[in-house]
């Protein structure tokens, strides 16, 4: 019965993803990834300018904080910043409230499949909305992307779902990314 017991809570302990156990990003880890998250945010607005992509966001302190949870979170991830940025940029436009009303994606990182797929694993996620929580649900979908198919380009183009025109997302996502990182 013991032995049960250890089985079970060891299967439970296993199940909850190591990015849900990362402190909540608060006001104090502002001053260690600050600096960072400004440029990251500045990037961000120069990519908007010069290739007129539009962005939505309320205020630049909250395009700060969002880039500062990238900052952070890409540190526990095998993402860089700059992937989980473009990710964003993608599906929400930085926008904490999207919500697209043909697939259901909630969020910034349009989280979609939560209740058919990682329902188990993301029962942690009470509040999609939640900037933070969003953030860890979207990383936690393309590390288990990246654990089945080995491949962190496959798991950028399953990110989007399992159709054909996920190579078309893939490519436009290195597209982003490149453009990104130059501006």
């Amino acid at each position: 019965m013991k032995l049960i017991f250890l089985l079970t809570a060891l299967a439970i302990t296993l199940s909850i993803p190591a990015i849900a156990n990362v402190p909540t990003y608060n006001f104090n880890d502002y001053y260690q990834y600050g600096k960072e998250a400004t440029k990251l945010a500045q990037r961000v607005k120069r990519f908007s300018v010069k290739y007129k992509y539009p962005l939505e966001y309320k205020t630049d302190m909250d395009l700060v904080e969002t880039c500062g949870m990238l900052c952070k979170y890409s540190k526990y991830s095998h993402f860089d910043k700059y992937d989980l940025t473009t990710t964003v940029l993608k599906e929400s436009r930085f926008n904490p409230k999207a919500f697209n009303k043909k697939d259901g994606g909630i969020g910034l990182g349009q989280l979609t499949k939560i209740k058919t797929w990682h329902k188990d694993t993301l029962f942690w996620m009470t509040k999609p909305f939640d900037k933070d929580q969003n953030i860890k649900g979207m990383i936690f979908v393309l590390e288990d992307n990246l654990r089945t198919y080995k491949q962190k380009a496959k798991a950028i183009q399953t990110y989007n779902g399992f159709h054909y025109r996920s190579i078309v997302y893939r490519n436009d996502f290195y597209r982003i990314k490149e453009r990104l990182k130059s501006s």
